[in-house]
């Protein structure tokens, strides 16, 4: 009976490590992809090749392959003009013709910390590029009022 619980202990520990090292494999992965979408160099220039797994019936004593380098076609790669503004950017001042009213209850229901005040009102902004900073600031306090159900 104990022999077959240490069987069954070593085959979940064996399962464990296995998915272990297919989520690293994974996570490697998409850090990679990651790195190349924004331009910078990939620290590995391995890709992840899913066939050079074992799989969950294989022995212990199977080596995984190293996977291959990727080629120029399998890897497309956007050019992202870094001049041009993202068509959600602000183009006006988020600060400007607020009441003093409306940004202090900002600031005091973000706990008095007015830089979150600010965070919050530029997200706002950015999704709403044609709308006036009082309105940025009212609906950045509906916001909280509303997250908060106060």
């Amino acid at each position: 009976m104990n022999l077959l619980i240490a069987l069954m202990l070593v085959a979940a520990v064996a399962m464990v490590l296995t998915t272990l090292s297919l989520l690293i494999l994974l996570m490697q992965e998409f850090n990679r992809q990651n790195q190349q979408s924004i331009g910078a160099k990939p620290k590995t220039p391995r890709s992840l090749n899913l066939q050079n797994l074992p799989t969950q019936g294989s022995s212990s004593r199977e080596q995984y392959q190293k996977p291959t380098k990727p080629t120029q076609s399998s890897l497309p790669l956007q050019q992202i003009p870094l001049s041009q503004p993202s068509p959600k950017q602000p183009t006006k001042s988020t600060n400007m013709r607020v009441s003093s009213q409306t940004r202090t209850k900002l600031i005091q229901l973000a706990g008095h910390d007015a830089a979150l005040a600010d965070r919050l009102v530029k997200k706002v902004h950015t999704n709403h590029p044609d709308r006036s900073a009082q309105w940025c600031w009212e609906k950045a306090i509906c916001d909280l009022e509303r997250d908060r159900r106060i």
